[in-house]
């Protein structure tokens, strides 16, 4: 038991981050969203999107891709201002503050030893539980406008720069790094974690990648706390996607 817990517990950042609980859900909630709404609106404006949002493939990842860099953009010069940082050019103290620095051989044993962790727990507990929901309910999909009519080499290969690179960059800086870190300022690091994690699941619009991603949710925080390394955790969450670019591009199920 004292092996386990020694393993598998939370360990508390030493320093606070620069920005609060309120700000971070501004950002998640509202901003963010409001960020994303406003490319589609112009998208179907220009005649990007048809009137039911429908285009193309290459379309949807031109979309995804410039939506992905406009909200890395976006959150980098806004903790910019929270970290205070008059350099015009540097982002060196908002990537220390997230913890974006070097990894070291010890956060690579955290890394795996995580990862290890949720694929254990995602093949051997959420699958079989899964299974027992009502069809209606498994058969959702989740609408990533990316699918299996994608032939084109260069669409494969941007599909996997924004599944594999992008969305985990992004998404961890979001909800382990501003989001995570601005709870743990007034709870303890499990309920941080736990609230992150809805947060992170809500986000995903669909009831069975939701119960998935609340774990692995769960578990980017717990890599990301005890490395201190937000890289660990955008690691984590890449080799988690790679399975669904795997079975999305190279099976036929």
């Amino acid at each position: 038991m004292e092996s386990f817990k020694k393993h598998w517990s939370f360990k508390p950042f030493q320093a606070k981050p620069p920005w609060g609980v309120g700000f971070s859900f501004f950002l998640a909630i509202l901003a963010i969203p409001l960020l994303d709404a406003g490319v589609v609106v112009w998208a179907r404006n220009v005649g990007f999107l048809d009137s039911n949002f429908d285009a193309s493939n290459m379309t949807f990842i031109v979309l995804q891709l410039t939506v992905l860099l406009m909200e890395l953009v976006f959150i980098g010069l806004v903790l910019k201002a929270k970290v205070k940082d008059k350099r015009l050019f540097s982002l060196k103290p908002v990537t220390k503050a997230l913890g974006l620095i070097k990894p070291t051989k010890s956060q690579y044993s955290e890394l795996l030893k995580t990862a290890a962790g949720y694929f254990f727990v995602l093949f051997f507990i959420l699958s079989p539980l899964v299974g027992l929901l009502p069809e209606s309910i498994t058969s959702q999909e989740q609408q990533i406008g990316l699918d299996k009519t994608t032939t084109s080499m260069l669409e494969i290969a941007l599909s996997g720069l924004i599944l594999l690179v992008l969305v985990p960059i992004v998404e961890e800086v979001l909800y382990r790094g501003v989001v995570f870190r601005s709870l743990t300022r007034s709870m303890t690091m499990p309920i941080a974690a736990v609230v992150s994690s809805v947060l992170f699941a809500l986000a995903h619009f669909n009831i069975v990648v939701g119960i998935d991603t609340f774990v692995l949710g769960i578990l980017l925080c717990l890599v990301y706390s005890r490395t201190k390394n937000l890289w660990m955790a955008v690691a984590l969450h890449s080799v988690k996607n790679s399975i669904a670019f795997v079975l999305l591009f190279f099976t036929n199920t």
